[in-house]
């Protein structure tokens, strides 16, 4: 035997780990494949595991192979045994019954994650590829271990325990797809993506569901977080919360990250697996519409976890190409005319019917580029995915408040035992609990979602993603589509005032291809920017480049009423503007006020906008339409009272209501309509206060003298509480928003008395005022008392300063005087006095220059009501021919409604449509231009009025 046959047969017995007791002689190369079956079939591994045995092998070689480098014969021999035992290696995947069975295929998947040398797992992918068998290991592995991920006990396994195998797979995951040829098959592996997924299916029956489903955001893990610091009915421990919160973003950092890394490999594995990812992705957004609904049951569709987790994937796939512009032009605008992975067929258009856009779309079998799928898949992601995160946490917030509410009152029964029969205490001591678990799991939901919402580094990628989302439509709106290489100029579109409100009009001269958009694209943008502003992330708003891009978006489609139709969506829009211009915490600068005041296109614009959504949102569509406008205007009132320090914005609304006069009395139309309805129904609702404190305060013994309402006799204690609760809430809605329109009238009318003058407004203007002059401080005003005034911000000295204050700012137009002197349901100089003593009392703010102008104007309108009604006795009685009907004075322009054929004064009719565009007789359409002047009665008036001036002239 020559000396490399002994040191073989020495060699062979130490990689294999023969026993002396095994060996009769010695043994060579050409056994070695004998050897191996023998050991691994008959005789048996020293290790449990005969993959564990191989690897050892495979070590035992490598080391060897370092000590005699310099051996060619001696490396080819260990070259040899590595082969061979990477061979039975391969050999486990593919028949993986031939060495073991699938009892103990669990373990050996776990000794692949966690012991296993890289080395030998590459030297058998390796094997795999040459000999044709990657797919065979493939499903041997990658299925068995998502099926073991998928099977983990979130509840009972300790997190560190759980972390460390999910991110096992994914090391294994990595070195998997980091070979091109593996990664090209990967979407070939058993039940990559099923047929006939339900929504809440992928998670458990695709192979990537149990690895994109893994985050904070599942509610078992949320549970183990967040449970020990939750108190229902209490105070959440926010100290602790808060660490948990930076842990798991750290985890959730790490998971997205490592998923990318995994996701990225795969779509560069070549053109297949990069349509099969996608095509799963949009099959599972296409059946997860549901998670936007209003009564979604969470079980039935995909988790927040899934969605939240390919949302951020997409979002890092499409940060290089929306970062920088110059890459913007890639993104197909016509995307719709190709074969597309995304189903938007039905959902609603920005400003088009689904049959306009259907009749638009030729879809051709042209397949979009890359950077479209992405960007289109990214927006649905955006709106489904984070959409239905924020659309979950509002539910949570709604049932934690009513589960809270019951645990208090239930521990307060529980805590009086005296009071509570065996049953009813059997019934508490078995549901509290249960409850108190309930509200555990929803509140750690709940903390989990903030979570992400707060988490500044993540949204600091989101937001710049999303940013250069924001420029690709402001592009497409832009109509030489140069954007942002060219700056744009608004308006896009001249439009008469008459067809601001007309939707036929505006579609018309929408954009194409931008109005067959879904309009989701947008409002998932919006949502977006309306969390991350409501979580308070202001540093990431306040310090961003970007912001002032949203900004402008914001102001483009507010400004431009033809791109867009949905006011709900607007009125979001308006929100965040609101937002915006608020004051910060330490009384300084909204976070947008210096891109309103320097930003050209912002500043040019942003006051046309808001006044014509003003308008526009006095119709939303919805049934109670009446009431959705009122919040949107409370918001534009407060961005206008804040933008009014800066005299570059009056100067903007003085020219608006000199050279757009029509537009401008559109606007203040609809503020008179607010203010009367929102001051007298808050004044009501303070009165039912007023009366259901005094009615249980009578019976409560706390006012024997006071004096009750008749009609509250009947109703018992609890009744009547309902209901002071009810109009409470009520009150403190009205009020505060009557004190802005009010704000907003005495700011205008001081700026631009003679606008508020025209025959169309003055004299509702006129009523307006004194109604609720007499509101405040005649007889009845003692019913406006109430306990506590502050919890409805109702501050009657305040509000009547302000009333006043307008009366003032027009006390020098002479059509003003004239209309409140006409009016003979409210005007009485009576309270003009009472109102001068209370401010002179009580209103520090009224010096007696404000008091005397007050009473002066007073004084006037009651001089000239003695001329006017002096006038009426010379002028007898008039012809009923000869009045309004709808105001019953004596007309000066009278024109003939084309529908209804009734003849009215040309102001009074003005006026109406201001407010309402129909035939106030028989509701029929009807514009300004379309009513007929009444020459023939003009004339008659004209001769009536003649003959009584000079029958009465001395």
């Amino acid at each position: 035997m020559t000396d490399f046959d002994a040191w073989t047969s020495r060699t062979l017995e130490n990689v294999l780990a023969i026993s002396p007791a095994q060996v009769t002689g010695p043994i060579n190369l050409d056994e070695l494949d004998s050897i191996l079956i023998e050991i691994l079939t008959e005789l048996g591994t020293p290790e449990k595991l005969p993959l564990s045995y191989l690897n050892n092998c495979y070590e035992r070689c490598s080391t060897l192979k370092q000590r005699v480098n310099k051996d060619p014969a001696k490396l080819s021999a260990i070259d040899k045994i590595i082969a061979n035992v990477t061979n039975y290696g391969l050999i486990c995947f593919q028949v993986p019954g031939f060495f073991f069975d699938h009892t103990s295929l669990d373990q050996t998947l776990d000794y692949v994650l966690e012991f296993i040398n890289r080395g030998f797992l590459r030297k058998i992918l390796s094997n795999a590829i040459e000999n044709d068998s990657s797919l065979e290991v493939l499903n041997s592995i990658v299925p068995n271990l998502m099926n073991k991920l998928l099977a983990v006990d979130m509840i009972n396994t300790p997190s560190p325990e759980i972390s460390r195998y999910y991110f096992s797979v994914m090391d294994l995951l990595e070195t998997i797809l980091a070979y091109p040829a593996l990664a090209a098959i990967f979407s070939e592996i058993d039940n990559f993506h099923p047929p006939d997924l339900k929504s809440n299916e992928f998670e458990t029956r695709s192979l990537l569901g149990p690895l994109f489903r893994y985050s904070p955001l599942l509610p078992e893990l949320a549970y183990k977080n967040y449970e020990a610091y939750i108190s229902p009915g209490y105070v959440d421990n926010m100290t602790s919360i808060k660490g948990i919160h930076e842990g798991s973003q750290l985890e959730t950092k790490l998971i997205i990250d490592r998923l990318f890394s995994l996701t990225n490999k795969l779509v560069r594995g070549g053109e297949k697996p990069r349509a099969a990812f996608f095509r799963w992705a949009a099959d599972l957004v296409n059946k997860s519409h549901l998670r936007v609904g209003q009564q979604v049951n969470p079980k039935l569709v995909a988790s927040n976890s899934i969605m939240f987790n390919i949302t951020m994937i997409l979002i890092k796939f499409s940060l290089p190409f929306l970062a920088n512009e110059t890459k913007l032009p890639k993104i197909d605008i016509d995307y719709f005319n190709k074969r597309q992975i995304v189903d938007f067929t039905e959902e609603t258009k920005i400003n088009s019917t689904l049959q306009e856009s259907a009749d638009y779309y030729q879809v051709s079998d042209e397949v979009p580029n890359f950077i479209s799928d992405c960007f289109y898949l990214t927006l649905t992601y955006l709106h489904y995915g984070l959409g239905g995160i924020y659309n979950w946490e509002n539910r949570l917030k709604q049932q934690l408040s009513g589960l809270r509410m019951e645990i208090v009152r239930m521990e307060a029964q529980q805590s009086n035992p005296s009071g509570l029969n065996p049953f009813l205490e059997g019934i508490l001591r078995f549901k509290l609990p249960k409850l108190k678990k309930t509200y555990k799991i929803l509140q750690s939901e709940r903390y989990s979602i903030q979570m992400v919402n707060s988490y500044r580094d993540l949204q600091s990628e989101t937001f710049d993603t999303l940013s250069g989302a924001i420029k690709f439509f402001i592009r497409v709106i832009d109509p030489s589509h140069e954007y942002p290489s060219k700056e744009l100029k608004l308006p896009f579109v001249e439009l008469a005032v008459e067809d601001l409100d007309d939707p036929n009009v505006l579609r018309q001269k929408s954009p194409v291809p931008f109005r067959y958009y879904p309009e989701f694209f947008i409002e998932g943008l919006i949502n977006y920017f309306y969390a991350v502003t409501k979580h308070g992330i202001y540093p990431l708003v306040y310090s961003n480049r970007n912001l002032t891009t949203w900004v402008q978006f914001l102001i483009i489609i507010l400004r431009c009423p033809e791109l867009m139709s949905n006011p709900h969506l607007k009125s979001r829009m308006v929100e965040l503007l609101f937002y915006g211009t608020l004051k910060n915490t330490q009384g300084g600068p909204g976070f947008m006020d210096d891109i309103i005041n320097s930003d050209p296109l912002v500043s040019n614009n942003i006051m046309y906008a808001l006044i014509d959504f003003f308008v526009v949102v006095e119709k939303t569509g919805s049934s109670n339409q009446f009431y959705d406008k009122f919040n949107t205007r409370y918001h534009i009132g407060t961005i206008l009272e804040n933008l009014w320090g800066n005299n570059v914005f009056r100067k903007q609304l003085k020219r608006q209501s000199t050279q757009n006069v029509k537009f401008f009395v559109r606007f203040v139309a609809r503020m008179l309509n607010d203010t009367t309805y929102l001051l007298d129904e808050s004044l009501n609702k303070l009165i039912s206060v007023h009366n259901y404190e005094a009615e249980l305060g009578i019976r409560k013994g706390e006012q024997p003298n006071g004096e009750r309402d008749p009609a509250l006799s009947e109703l018992s204690d609890e009744e009547i509480e309902q209901r002071l609760q009810s109009s409470e809430s009520q009150a403190r809605s009205l009020v505060g928003l009557s004190n802005k329109v009010i704000q907003l009238f005495n700011l205008f009318t001081k700026e631009l008395p003679s606008s508020f003058v025209i025959p169309e407004l003055v004299h509702r203007l006129a009523g307006m005022l004194d109604y609720n002059l007499v509101a405040l401080v005649g007889p009845k005003c003692s019913n406006l008392k109430v306990r506590n005034p502050q919890a409805y911000d109702f501050d009657p000295k305040r509000l009547l300063f302000n009333l006043c204050s307008i009366y003032v700012n027009l006390s020098k137009e002479e059509k003003f005087i004239d209309a409140v002197a006409q009016d003979e349901r409210s005007f009485d100089i009576t309270y003009f006095r009472k109102a001068r003593r209370i401010l002179e009392k009580h209103v520090y703010q009224a010096t007696a220059s404000f008091r005397q102008q007050f009473i002066a104007f007073g004084d006037s309108a009651m001089e000239k009501r003695s001329q006017q009604q002096q006038e009426e006795l010379e002028m007898g009685d008039a012809p009923d021919e000869f009045l309004d009907p709808l105001m019953y004075t004596i007309m000066e322009d009278p024109v003939i409604l084309p529908s209804s054929k009734v003849s009215i004064d040309r102001s009074t009719i003005k006026s109406h449509l201001l407010s309402d565009p129909t035939d106030p007789f028989n509701r029929m359409p009807l514009k300004l231009e379309d009513v007929i002047d009444n020459v023939e009665l003009k004339q008659r008036i004209q001769e009536f009025k003649g003959k009584n001036k000079t029958r009465t002239e001395p």
